[in-house]
C-alpha cells in the first residue's frame, strides 16, 4: 500500500456511504456520515477499495435528455446507465457495470448554485485530457458534455465554440473555471489574449485539517455527491 493522503473524522464508521475515483494512476476514496459531511478521503496507490463503495467515472461522454425521452433508446446512443441530474432532466452515459456515478452529476449541483447569481454562465471542469463544459442560459441548462482534449488550447477551443452557439460571443455571461491551481492559470491566460475574462472556481474544502491538502479538483466536486440521484440501468 502507497498511502498519499488520509483523512478520517470523529464519526466515521466503515458502514458510511463511499465511493471511489480513478485517475492519474491514484485510487481517491471518499466517504460520508449519514448528514452528508465528509467521514474520510483517502487517496494512494495500490489501497484496497471497500467492497460497498460506488466507483464514479468521469472520463466517459454524457447524453442530456429530457424526461419524456429517457425510455427511448435513441439511435447511435451508446449507454447502459442513466441517472436524473435536475427535474424532469436526465444523463445517460457508458459505464462498466451499469451503475458507476458520473462526476458531472456534482458538478452539475455545484453550477446549478451557482446560476442564483449568473443567469447566463459557462462552467468549465478541467483535469488531464478531460474537459466537462455546462453552459447555462437564463438559469436554465442550455448545453451538458464531457470533452477528449488533447491540450489547453484544444480546450479553449471548444468552450468557445459552445460560447458562440449560445450566443455568449455577444451577450453578456460569466465564466469560470474549476481545476487545479496551475491549469485554471493557464487557461484564464489563453482567454485574456482573446479578449475574454474567466474567474478562477475557488472549492471550498470539504473538512478541516491543519496540513497542507493534496489537489481537491476531486473532492470539492464529491462532497455534492450526497444530494445526487443513484445510476440505474438503461
Amino acid at each position: 500500500m502507497n498511502l498519499l493522503w488520509e483523512y478520517k473524522s470523529e464519526r466515521y464508521q466503515e458502514s458510511d456511504l463511499g465511493y471511489f475515483i480513478l485517475h492519474d494512476n491514484l485510487i481517491e476514496l471518499y466517504s460520508v456520515d449519514h448528514t452528508g459531511t465528509c467521514s474520510s478521503h483517502v487517496i494512494g496507490r495500490q489501497i484496497e477499495v471497500p467492497q460497498h463503495y460506488k466507483e464514479v467515472i468521469f472520463e466517459e461522454k454524457v447524453w442530456f435528455m429530457p424526461l419524456e425521452f429517457v425510455d427511448v433508446k435513441l439511435v447511435g446512443l451508446e449507454a447502459n446507465t442513466r441517472s436524473l441530474v435536475d427535474e424532469g432532466i436526465y444523463i445517460a452515459y457508458e459505464s462498466e457495470n451499469g451503475d458507476a456515478v458520473h462526476l458531472i452529476q456534482p458538478i452539475y449541483q455545484k453550477a446549478v448554485r451557482m446560476t442564483k447569481k449568473h443567469k447566463n454562465l459557462v462552467y468549465v471542469w478541467y483535469h488531464g485530457k478531460t474537459l466537462i463544459l455546462l453552459i447555462f442560459k437564463e438559469g436554465q441548462l442550455h448545453l451538458g458534455n464531457v470533452f477528449n482534449v488533447d491540450g489547453h488550447v484544444d480546450a479553449v477551443y471548444y468552450i468557445t465554440a459552445a460560447m458562440q452557439d449560445a450566443k455568449f460571443d455577444v451577450q453578456s455571461h460569466y465564466l469560470v473555471c474549476d481545476a487545479d491551481e496551475k491549469d485554471a492559470q493557464v487557461l484564464g491566460n489563453d482567454f485574456e489574449k482573446l479578449g475574454i475574462h474567466m474567474d478562477i472556481f475557488y472549492n471550498e474544502k470539504p473538512y478541516q485539517k491543519s496540513s497542507e491538502f493534496p489537489n481537491m479538483v476531486f473532492a470539492s466536486s464529491l462532497m455534492y455527491i450526497f444530494s445526487c440521484a443513484l445510476p440505474e440501468a438503461y
